[in-house]
């Protein structure tokens, strides 16, 4: 690792402008470094604006004011050179661990043996070997996030971008992942930022993190949190866990400030409801349109589709995948377009 920063957040602000009702400022004037295969973790307390950061990070977002460089060039949207990860895995239902890991190689005009051998040696890498053509819905939560991982590390992206991996997954499934992904990053040696609401998550995995303010969020702290991680009774040491309770009365300060904020809706909401429909940010559901929005920004992610749009088919594999229930439809009585979800009639 060289000391030159690999990522450059200089004084970037970023509102949220809804529909209806005036703008909400998510972040002001943020500014951290990231050397090139470090693993920094974004900590702070919901609704600070972790995410909106990341994505800003990823181009998945427009920057409005200051600038972000990585490897010395501004971010204009999203690149091959920075894969993301999500917390709901956003795997293809109908295809096999195999096919969602070749996926975006597919689409970059490898060879097939070639391709064929990279996507096998990541499922290899993330423990799957074995399930090369078992299903999402045959997969356990800990299994579909190593798909997702191997997924976003076959195109060999420089940065690796995780907003809250294993935030969806059982205690101890995530304890598990988490000494896994550390293993993948000691191998691949990727610039890793990882999101996460967890003190000791981001204590244990990563080498610095850095601390935010409740919304509008702002670079609280940076600390450094460099520790013998091979060690397996870490977390039980006292410098450990006196890390930790350093970091938690940070966290602990903010979350209460958020707790006592008078905005009704956070800045992740709003990121949700504004930029994605509604569709993707924290705790988001398995409701129409969320498996489209999470594939695109993986194709984007990838470099693969610069439009954002899937094509036809995978569109329409997409939708059928979808319980009947959570199938909208709409139809035309007396002239007044209507959308009914399940039998039951609901506004446009």
């Amino acid at each position: 690792m060289n000391g030159q920063p690999h990522i450059v957040v200089e004084a970037v602000s970023h509102h949220y402008r809804p529909p209806v009702g005036r703008a909400v400022l998510a972040l002001e004037s943020v500014s951290l470094e990231v050397r090139e295969r470090e693993f920094v973790a974004l900590l702070g307390p919901s609704g600070c604006g972790k995410s909106t950061l990341l994505y800003l990070i990823g181009g998945f977002l427009p920057t409005e004011t200051g600038k972000i460089l990585v490897e010395g060039k501004p971010v204009a949207g999203p690149g091959p050179d920075r894969g993301i990860v999500f917390q709901n895995f956003a795997l293809f239902p109908w295809k096999t661990v195999l096919k969602n890991v070749l996926y975006g190689l597919e689409r970059q005009a490898m060879p097939r043996e070639e391709r064929e051998a990279r996507a096998q040696a990541f499922i290899d890498l993330v423990g799957l070997s074995g399930f090369e053509q078992s299903y999402p819905s045959q997969l356990s939560g800990g299994m579909k996030q190593r798909t997702a991982i191997a997924r976003a590390l076959a195109f060999d992206p420089r940065t690796l971008l995780m907003d809250e991996p294993f935030g969806a997954l059982d205690a101890q499934t995530r304890s598990l992942m988490q000494s896994e992904l550390l293993a993948i990053w000691e191998k691949t040696r990727k610039t890793v930022i990882f999101v996460t609401h967890d003190v000791e998550e981001a204590v244990f995995l990563a080498e610095r993190v850095a601390v935010m303010s409740a919304r509008p969020g702002r670079i609280k702290a940076v600390i450094d949190t460099r520790f013998a991680k091979s060690d397996r009774d870490v977390r039980r040491t006292k410098p450990f866990m006196d890390k930790v309770e350093e970091l938690w009365s940070l966290v602990r300060e903010e979350a209460l400030k958020a707790l006592q904020g008078t905005h009704p809706r956070s800045a992740d909401a709003l990121r949700a409801a504004h930029h994605f429909g509604g569709r993707l940010g924290d705790g988001v559901a398995a409701r129409p349109g969320v498996v489209d929005d999470v594939a695109v920004a993986q194709r984007r992610s990838a470099g693969l589709d610069r439009s954002g749009q899937l094509g036809r088919s995978d569109s329409q594999r997409l939708r059928l995948a979808l319980p009947h229930r959570q199938r909208p439809c709409a139809r035309n009585r007396g002239g007044r377009r209507t959308r009914h979800l399940h039998g039951k009639l609901a506004s446009p």
